[in-house]
């Protein structure tokens, strides 16, 4: 068997369009180089359910297993599913023209389809393709699942024409005729069979029956006659056989069919479990993500709660305390209220006061001057005027001073 380049793998593995094709190509590719099978890689043509033509992956091929220190080839075919390996190939023994399946084989069935343990528990990552042929070469030398035949089976026909099988009309070798074939006897029947000849061989003589042997011929066996209703016999006959060949396809046919649906049902059924699985999982992260949805709306919530209460207290503050100065303006005494006796302390007390307010003056202008808000000839101007201003009235205080004294 030519051996096939890594190229050809490759475009055939490219022409399926199989999904996970690294993994497809990883497989095959051990397979191939495997010592216990002799496969190649072929791309078999099929339209898929919505009449849509399809190519999918097949090796063909012998499988090395030994039996009774003897090596045989046994021809197999794998099939690989699209959704390979996250689904298990399926397999069957294709005997030769010579070949009959074996019955004694509990991995194969009749018609062929491999069904050991290996493949009934195939889980990806840990099954391949490599370890599949491996299993079958185990399986098929601890017993066989076909026997070769070098003589076609011959089958039961209603007439035979060897002398050691019954017939339903006797043999002139085999079976005792009508009349006997001894000549020592007086009479022409004989004393084994106990019969008497239906009718007499000779009419001249008084006697039903000769005494004398020399005056009587010994018959000749008769050949039995064939009856004209051969052929309804025969028809009959392979009527009966054509049925019993009829039921042997429709029991094969039946059990395969059986054999598929189940098959079908449990990969069917495994690929809904998966698919429960994966939804009671998904069910699980999305009612544990609705449990912390819920636990972050009660914190925030909360958290609205505490922002209206410290709303509320804000608010009340707010009020006291623009409330709390006009209550010191009301409370404040008015300038009218100051009776002062003498003219010369009220103006001592208004330059005094003029003189610190022009000292507040002077400090924040430096302040603005030092931050970048004022101009510095601005500053200057105002500090001049100012200045002016303040001497003026420190002046003015120490004359009143000196006249109050």
């Amino acid at each position: 068997m030519a051996k096939q380049s890594q190229t050809e793998i490759d475009q055939m593995i490219q022409r399926s369009e199989y999904k996970n094709r690294d993994l497809v190509r990883r497989d095959i590719i051990q397979v191939l180089q495997s010592p216990q099978c002799n496969l190649i890689l072929n791309l078999i043509p099929y339209y898929t359910n919505e009449r849509v033509y399809r190519e999918y992956l097949c090796l063909t091929g012998t499988v090395v297993c030994q039996y009774k220190a003897n090596k045989y080839n046994i021809p197999i075919e794998i099939n690989i599913h699209q959704n390979h390996p996250s689904q298990s190939p399926t397999a069957k023994v294709k005997p030769t023209a010579n070949m009959y399946i074996s019955t004694t084989n509990p991995d194969v069935q009749p018609d062929g389809t491999i069904i050991n343990h290996y493949l009934r528990s195939w889980r990806h990552p840990h099954s391949d393709l490599c370890s599949l042929i491996n299993s079958f070469s185990q399986s098929f030398s601890q017993l066989p699942p076909v026997y070769s035949s070098s003589t076609p089976v011959n089958q039961p026909t209603p007439y035979s024409t060897n002398t050691s099988q019954s017939t339903p009309y006797p043999s002139i070798t085999s079976q005792p005729t009508p009349y006997p074939t001894n000549i020592s006897h007086p009479t022409p029947y004989s004393t084994s069979i106990n019969q008497p000849l239906p009718y007499p061989t000779n009419i001249n003589q008084s006697t039903p029956y000769p005494t004398d042997t020399s005056f009587m011929p010994m018959p000749m066996p008769m050949p039995m006659p064939i009856p004209m209703m051969t052929n309804s016999y025969r028809h009959v006959a392979q009527t009966n056989e054509s049925q019993n060949s009829g039921d042997v396809y429709h029991e094969s046919l039946k059990s395969a069919v059986i054999n598929k649906i189940s098959n079908r049902y449990k990969e069917i059924t495994e690929t809904k479990q998966n698919e429960i699985s994966s939804l009671e999982k998904i069910q699980e992260d999305l009612n544990n993500g609705e449990q912390k949805i819920q636990s972050l709306i009660n914190q925030i919530q909360q958290q609205q709660i505490l922002i209206k209460n410290y709303l509320t207290t804000l608010t009340n503050k707010t009020n006291e305390t623009t409330q709390k100065p006009l209550q010191k303006s009301e409370s404040t005494i008015k300038d009218d209220a100051i009776i002062i006796s003498k003219p010369i302390s009220k103006q001592l007390l208004q330059c005094y006061v003029e003189d610190h307010a022009i000292d507040d003056l002077l400090y924040y202008l430096s302040d603005g001057l030092k931050r970048g808000s004022i101009p510095l000839d601005i500053y200057l101007k105002h500090v001049m005027k100012l200045s002016r201003k303040q001497f003026t009235i420190r002046a003015t205080m120490i004359k009143c001073r000196e006249l109050h004294e």
